[in-house]
């Protein structure tokens, strides 16, 4: 069975109809989560889990959050590039219209930070107010005035010290995410208001900012401005972490307030923090439950994909006491949201394809110049539908170098490329050859390239521990590329000759269309990653072509090394969502409802 995820990465965009259906499955009135917040706000909350997303959700309408005359495109950009931190509530779909911005995300239930510090507030002032008869003064006697308050701060409190200080914590780590991601293509953007009201607890206490729009990104509004919209940010975390802690009656709260008071960024309050809950030895992040008590099979980014079990291998700290669990859609969009693990200080979480890859596409040469054209074209296609695209290989354009016909010869080109990979931050590459290949080697001019010439020029990238390698020509042979995990796949065998077709070749053709393309055979599943045995499979069932014979060859350590690419985002979550909402217990009301708004509609015409 094919493994669809709900949310791909991106916010998806609800059509009208599938909003409606989605809307009759939450309560009608307003919920406790959305007393904030972001623009004239009403909030909405399902019953039950939703199918397909198998969790309640939220639907947050807000008044359109964009400013100015923007085209419908960055309109739709802006909504769907939603960001993704473990301690920002992510908005998994919405729907718009000329007005509004209905915003879906799953639901937490410890309620916000505002109504549970609301709660100790109300319990300190009963405490305070109760009779002196009902107390016991022989024993407050013997107790000291600040050991007093603390006795009376921990009988109220509905967090303790401990939670409140990671919760902060939490915080501070999403707003520094905001203000200085790592390096990626989002720009830093401010928040533009932090407040208690949008924080949202789990149940396990952990604390989630609501994030719907950016206030201002240093692009639009310049770096003087976008420094003090910035400062805005830390200055409202201040006064949240006073509004927090000022009940807690602990002896360290007047310190941490004054480290907190003292820093400047929101880097330099996280640092602070920190080492606060070091000291305390408090945990970063406690994992999500079931009824049952066992850890919820969830991504802990998005909180509605299963994680993908291979994620695990991802390198963290050494020191990681509970390594983030994630699912491929919150790894598709690494380009703009790096993940950062919950439990570690890791800059960020590498994803396993694309994130330090380089690539060397070599089209070969022909007698005539329709050939060579025909075989640029191959390399040119396959980077174009599967190297640089952001979804699937998703390799940096400036990380992609091509060889072709040109004025210098390719000997000189091809050592060129390698020198310029050996200055790379990369440890997989990727290796294209789409041209003639025979006895002496791949044929590229008067001097061709012998495979013992292209074996060396790999094995001397040190740095280089996996090599995925795409080659068609005749009488292909096995690359001897030693010590490094190698998934080299060829058109043909040491024995036969390839062919090539009106449109380039027909191995480098199939092979994209293999991997960007969903398998609608029936007999190999579509999973969110493909790894070389899927290929290998896909092809022993289903050949590009049946005169020659493809072969693979594989060496590799760890599942990490099996992986070849992700799949490109499978548009068929709507259908599924749609089919999933008909069959589920809510259709009758569904049902009911609609034939009533069509009634009232026929009525009023």
């Amino acid at each position: 069975m094919d493994e669809l995820l709900a949310f791909n990465g991106k916010a998806g965009k609800l059509n009208e109809g599938l909003f409606k259906k989605l809307k009759l499955l939450c309560q009608p009135e307003k919920a406790k989560q959305g007393n904030a917040q972001q623009g004239n706000e009403t909030t909405l909350v399902s019953k039950g889990d939703v199918p397909l997303y198998n969790t309640r959700l939220v639907i947050r309408t807000v008044d359109k959050p964009w400013a100015g005359d923007l085209s419908e495109k960055d309109i739709e950009n802006n909504l769907e590039q939603t960001i993704l931190h473990y301690a920002i509530v992510p908005q998994v779909a919405y729907y718009r219209n000329a007005q509004t911005v209905n915003f879906v995300a799953p639901f937490f239930g410890g309620g916000t930070l505002d109504e549970v510090i609301q709660r100790e507030r109300e319990k300190t002032a009963e405490i305070e107010t109760e009779r002196p008869s009902e107390r016991k003064p022989e024993i407050e006697a013997e107790i000291p005035s600040e050991r007093k308050q603390e006795i009376t701060a921990e009988s109220s409190q509905t967090l303790e010290w401990k939670d409140k200080l990671r919760i902060l914590y939490q915080i501070c780590r999403a707003i520094e995410y905001l203000h200085q991601p790592p390096k990626c293509e989002r720009k830093p953007v401010s928040h533009g208001n932090i407040c208690m009201q949008n924080v949202l607890l789990d149940e396990q206490k952990n604390a989630r900012l609501l994030f719907l729009a950016p206030q201002s990104d240093e692009v639009e509004v310049g770096t003087e401005q976008f420094q003090e919209d910035k400062n805005k940010d830390v200055q409202a975390f201040k006064k949240m972490a006073h509004d927090v802690l000022e009940q807690s009656g602990k002896k360290a709260t007047s310190d941490v307030l004054a480290r907190i008071q003292k820093a400047v960024t929101m880097t330099d309050i996280t640092k602070k923090m920190e080492s606060d809950l070091r000291r305390e030895g408090i945990i970063w992040w406690t994992p999500s439950k079931n009824d049952d008590g066992k850890k919820k099979d969830k991504c802990e980014i998005c909180c509605v994909n299963k994680p993908e079990k291979t994620f695990v291998k991802l390198q963290h700290e050494i020191s990681c006491p509970s390594k983030i669990k994630m699912c491929v859609g919150c790894l598709w969009n690494w380009q703009y949201n790096p993940v950062k693990c919950h439990s570690c200080d890791q800059e960020k979480i590498r994803s396993p394809v694309g994130d330090g890859w380089g690539a060397i596409l070599i089209a070969g040469i022909d007698d005539k110049d329709k050939n060579t054209k025909l075989f640029e074209k191959d390399i040119d296609e396959i980077e174009r539908r599967l190297i640089t695209e952001a979804t699937m290989m998703g390799v940096w354009d400036d990380y992609v170098i091509k060889v072709k016909k040109s004025a210098t010869t390719y000997r000189e080109q091809l050592k060129k490329a390698f020198k310029y990979i050996t200055t790379l931050k990369i440890d997989t590459l990727v290796l294209v050859y789409s041209g003639h290949h025979g006895d002496e080697g791949f044929i590229s001019n008067s001097d061709p390239l012998k495979d013992d010439d292209l074996e060396n020029e790999i094995n001397d990238l040190e740095h280089v521990s996996k090599v995925i390698v795409f080659l068609d020509g005749c009488q292909l042979n096995k690359l001897n590329l030693s010590k490094r995990a190698v998934l080299q796949f060829n058109a043909v065998t040491s024995k036969q000759k390839a062919s090539c077709g009106p449109e380039g070749s027909n191995y480098i053709n199939g092979i994209v269309d293999i991997l960007s393309k969903p398998w609608k055979c029936g007999c190999c599943q579509n999973t969110p990653v493909i790894k070389h045995y899927d290929i290998q499979r896909y092809l022993n069932k289903h050949p590009i072509s049946q005169r020659t014979e493809p072969t693979h060859h594989t060496s590799t350590d760890g599942e990490i090394y099996d992986i070849v690419t992700f799949r490109p985002i499978d548009p068929g979550w709507l259908k599924a969502l749609d089919e999933s909402l008909e069959s589920s217990p809510f259709q009758s009301k569904l049902n009911f409802e609609l034939h009533t708004e069509l009634i009232c509609d026929m009525t009023r015409k």
